[in-house]
């Protein structure tokens, strides 16, 4: 398995855990981050829909409202999948 399979089993693992249990809280770890940074460094979303959808969702995961993250603040490598705002996520 190369590491890009890895990165994005991590990160899949990650998202299914939060959407079963309704709660963000396994997206929003230092070891969730340096998954996604992996993956996002290891594949081009544009070619390679399978990490962009966990990518995407990865993102859409951690901005749920959650007490472990009283701050929003969109990570490097995700800031390409949020939407244009005037204000901060």
């Amino acid at each position: 398995m190369s590491s890009r399979d890895a990165a994005l089993a991590a990160v899949r693992d990650r998202i299914t855990r939060a959407a079963t249990d309704q709660d963000p809280s396994g997206v929003l770890t230092k070891k969730a981050l340096t998954d996604v940074e992996e993956l996002a460094a290891l594949t081009d979303p544009v070619g390679d829909l399978d990490a962009a959808y966990a990518l995407g969702i990865f993102h859409w995961f951690s901005t749920w409202p959650s007490p472990m993250a009283p701050t929003r603040s969109t990570s490097p490598p995700l800031r390409g999948f949020s939407p244009p705002s005037s204000e901060p996520i």
